[in-house]
């Protein structure tokens, strides 16, 4: 269903194609003048950070792309971190 591109100088991977969606993802990060405002989470069902941003949640995408377009509900209980504001490995936020 996707494909994953590369760069041809360091082999850094910077994209993927979604072809039957007709989505690109590009990464942010690789665009260092364009700023950068997310407007949704996708494949959420599968999350292992849960992110309390007040942004829809897909559990996999949106109707309109070719997605179930159900959304995951946003967990209002607060992070369980540890001094540092890490997240433990293994817990249930």
């Amino acid at each position: 269903l996707s494909q994953r591109q590369f760069c041809r100088l360091c082999g850094g991977h910077v994209m993927n194609t979604h072809p039957p969606l007709g989505l690109i993802d590009v990464f942010a990060a690789t665009l260092p003048t364009v700023e950068f405002r997310p407007g949704l989470h996708l494949n959420y069902a599968e999350t292992v950070l849960p992110m309390r941003d007040g942004l829809p949640k897909f559990k996999d995408f949106p109707a309109d792309v070719g997605g179930s377009g159900e959304r995951s509900v946003e967990s209002a209980r607060p992070a369980e971190t540890d001094a540092d504001g890490v997240v433990p490995f293994g817990s249930t936020v």
